[in-house]
Order: structure tokens, then C-alpha cells, then sequence
């Protein structure tokens, strides 16, 4: 199966991101839950969710008894990484990076109630070259583009200089689209993911209704 217009083959650091928004969502997860909306080997499981604790996003254990995962102490997550492998070291730093992301990332709602100021509010971008000053702007554009494939809809507009953004308070996903075909992991984009953010686009199209206005 080839990836086409709504349907992406998932890699290994976009699963573990789906299953970390999982676990941020929902405290004590069952095995069965969490392998009929990622439907994976639980060897694999397994392993994504070492890499989770190892990059210090969460702190999960699996109770045998249960059949659960469940959260441990969370007051402080040490980042563990890989010094002996430099390869994963680098998979752990970029998963912290866009757990961050999916956690903390947020963009000024544009306000129905004024006029359109571009300098009035604070975009995605700017959180996160605060957040991530080191970071280039071309590996910003590539992790909103991860996001973006796991339902986050997030993109530049021209028009406005500004990003549209997703809803952060949408309801938690219990679904993500996600299904299994030749021993691959699939997602059908669009369906399950957040919604965007509002933009009043009468208002910003019509500045001069704020000038009609009536003094007081």
C-alpha cells in the first residue's frame, strides 16, 4: 500500500508521539485500549514506550496484574537519553522536543472583537523560537509538519503573517485514525484530527465596521 492524498504510512517517531498523547490524556491505560486504537505488537509497544520514559515525557510502568499502564511520580521526569548510542540519543532529543509541542505549543486566537493587528498577538512560531532558541527555522517547519500529519493542523497563512492553528480546546482524541495493512501502521488524515482554530475572517476583511462604531 503507497501513501495517497489522506492516507500516510506512520513512522516510528509519529506512533510514539500518538501514544504519548495517549498517556498525557488518560491515567491508566489497558493494553487492549491502547492496541485497538494503535494497533501494534506489544514488543513494539514495549519499546516506544522505554523511549518514552528514557526522553523524560512521561514515567508509565506496566502492571502485570492489571494488564494497565499506569503513571508513576511525575513531580520531576529526568531526561535519561543514550550516551552509548548516538543514533537513539538523537531520536530521544527530538522526541522531547515535539512532546513538548503537543503539550505546551499554543497560538494567540485572532480576535473578532478589534481590528486586525498582526503585532498584537503571539504566534506558534515565536513560542517556539523562545522554547527552542538553538533550533533552526527549516527543523521548526519539519515538526510542524509532523504535527501536522498526526491531526494538529497547523500552517502558515500569507495573507495574515500569521499561523493557523488548532483548537486547544478541543475535546481528547480517542480515536486517531490509525490502522494496520501489511505489517505497516497507517493513518487516514483528516478525520480524526483537531479542529482549526477560528479566524473572523469578516472582520479582518472588513476593518472599517470597527470604524462605524459609535462613540460613547
Amino acid at each position: 500500500m503507497e501513501e495517497r492524498e489522506n492516507v500516510i504510512e506512520l513512522s516510528k517517531l509519529e506512533r510514539q508521539l500518538l501514544l504519548y498523547e495517549f498517556f498525557i490524556h488518560f491515567n491508566g491505560l489497558e493494553l487492549d485500549t491502547i492496541q485497538e486504537v494503535l494497533p501494534i505488537e506489544r514488543r513494539t509497544l514495549q519499546r516506544d514506550v522505554k523511549d518514552l520514559n528514557d526522553a523524560g515525557v512521561v514515567r508509565v510502568r506496566f502492571s502485570k496484574k492489571e494488564q494497565t499502564y499506569k503513571w508513576g511520580d511525575t513531580e520531576h521526569i529526568p531526561f535519561v537519553g543514550d550516551d552509548k548510542k548516538p543514533n537513539r540519543q538523537k531520536h530521544l532529543k527530538k522526541l522531547r522536543r515535539l512532546c513538548w509541542l503537543i503539550k505546551e505549543l499554543c497560538n494567540d486566537e485572532i480576535s473578532s472583537e478589534e481590528k486586525y493587528d498582526r503585532s498584537n498577538y503571539q504566534s506558534c512560531k515565536e513560542v517556539y523560537a523562545e522554547q527552542f532558541p538553538e533550533v533552526s527555522a527549516r527543523t521548526m517547519q519539519r515538526d510542524f509538519k509532523t504535527l501536522n500529519r498526526i491531526g494538529y493542523p497547523i500552517r502558515y497563512n500569507r495573507r495574515l503573517r500569521y499561523y493557523e492553528f488548532y483548537d486547544n480546546y478541543s475535546s481528547k482524541r480517542t480515536e486517531f485514525g490509525v490502522f494496520r495493512k501489511d505489517g505497516k501502521l497507517w493513518r487516514r488524515l483528516g478525520e480524526y484530527d483537531y479542529e482549526k482554530q477560528n479566524i473572523p475572517w469578516y472582520e479582518i476583511e472588513n476593518p472599517e465596521i470597527f470604524d462605524d462604531e459609535d462613540d460613547w
